[in-house]
């Protein structure tokens, strides 16, 4: 039977490698999403017959989709032997649509709309072409004909004017347990070597940081963007960090994948507004 221990600094490396099985355009399903949420998740694994095991243990065991290249329906056995031992519930996540058409005779598959990925053309994005841009494009000229700023990768010194733009922001939003996971995994990511190579940017003004983005190259023709923060007092501000960080940081990608909605109303009107070309499908199954 799996035997699941705590996920942490100490056995990336063994567990890393197995993410090259994960679906390459989910960005759900990457090492470093998972990795660093999983103070919020309580990730656990273990590796049996070549297969990576998680379980998130703060969401009654749900578990995203084994990693590995043997027998998946054994894989998922085991799966389902360890949750009925441990209490847990039923689900498996992290299912590409490739994976729901081999799995749809075999288990009850439902769509996980929420959490359905936008991909946009990274060409949209840096030249907002077209009438359909056209608001987007107003507000990008609008910010840079009112401000000096700079583009800037960014480094060790930067890292405080990034962390004191991620406070301002969750005191204007409100404070919350997913804001804080989401700052402590940003404060990891930039302070601690994970083995992850991100890119990550800033917009300085008047020597501060009012908009910075990190990202990481996930597929030979995919990027994602994780984290896009800016100071929403200043017009045009999430305009330029989204413009400029593309530009500069995955000139030679041809899809932006700018996450899931999680149902949210704001984050969908967000999204939509940039015109996604397609949506990666995340599929949820019982066992």
């Amino acid at each position: 039977m799996l035997n699941p221990k705590p996920v942490s600094h100490t056995n990336i490396n063994e567990i890393k490698d197995y993410f090259k099985y994960a679906y390459k355009h989910m960005s759900l399903a990457q090492f470093t999403t998972t990795y660093l949420w999983r103070h919020s998740t309580g990730l656990l694994y273990d590796i049996q017959d070549d297969f990576l095991y998680l379980f998130e243990k703060r969401y009654n065991y749900s578990s995203p989709l084994p990693l590995g290249d043997g027998d998946i329906f054994r894989a998922l056995e085991k799966v389902k032997e360890y949750k009925t031992y441990i209490g847990g519930n039923n689900l498996v996540y992290c299912i590409d649509e490739e994976k729901a058409k081999l799995f749809k005779n075999f288990y009850e598959l439902n769509e996980e709309p929420d959490f359905f990925e936008y991909v946009y053309l990274k060409e949209d994005l840096i030249n907002l072409s077209g009438k359909k841009f056209h608001t987007k494009k107003n507000h990008l000229n609008q910010f840079v004909k009112n401000n000096k700023y700079t583009y800037e990768r960014i480094n060790v010194e930067d890292i405080p004017l990034v962390i004191n733009l991620l406070e301002q922001w969750n005191e204007k939003m409100g404070y919350s347990i997913d804001l804080n996971v989401e700052k402590q995994a940003i404060n990891e990511l930039l302070n601690y070597d994970i083995g992850v190579n991100y890119k990550a940017g800033a917009i300085v003004l008047d020597s501060k940081v009012v908009a910075f983005a990190i990202g990481e190259k996930i597929s030979d023709d995919m990027a994602c963007v994780y984290f896009e923060k800016a100071d929403t007092s200043i017009k045009g501000s999430y305009a330029v960090i989204n413009n400029e960080f593309v530009k500069h940081e995955f000139p030679d990608v041809m899809y932006i994948n700018r996450q899931e909605d999680l149902g949210l109303e704001g984050l969908i009107k967000a999204k939509e507004s940039y015109n996604p070309v397609f949506k990666v499908k995340n599929y949820s199954m019982k066992l």
